[in-house]
């Protein structure tokens, strides 16, 4: 006999589960993002670091009233925690600057081994004189 939800419990599919397990990472992410400790975090919502803390490493989950606190301190929407469109973390990347600046060092790599190729042959042109 297969086990089926009673009436009026939620079903989630897989998708939404992954989501809702993965909330406690994006509120790191988020308070990452606004360059914030957990300390100065919990004193914006009003409540303990260590409550806080378990938060983030998902050993409790943030119901609507911390949730809503989180929000307030923070301006984050809860599409931004629950990581809706699954661009959280790339959105970090990009708002930091983080991929601009992966190309700019990139091409300062290419100029280098540019710079190293014509040395290396100086230096063995001059060896062989």
């Amino acid at each position: 006999m297969t086990w089926r939800s009673p009436p009026g419990w939620r079903n989630f599919d897989d998708t939404k589960k992954r989501t809702m397990d993965k909330y406690h990472v994006n509120i790191r992410l988020l308070r990452k993002r606004l360059g914030k400790n957990q300390e100065e975090m919990a004193d914006m919502m009003g409540i303990q670091r260590s409550t806080y803390g378990r938060f983030e490493r998902g050993d409790t989950h943030m119901f609507t009233p911390n949730a809503r606190k989180f929000m307030r301190a923070t301006g984050f929407s809860p599409e931004d925690i629950l990581d809706l469109d699954g661009d959280l973390r790339s959105g970090i990347l990009r708002e930091a600057g983080v991929e601009d600046k992966v190309y700019e060092l990139s091409e300062e790599v290419k100029d280098l081994r540019n710079v190293i190729e014509l040395l290396s042959a100086k230096i063995d042109k001059l060896s062989k004189k």
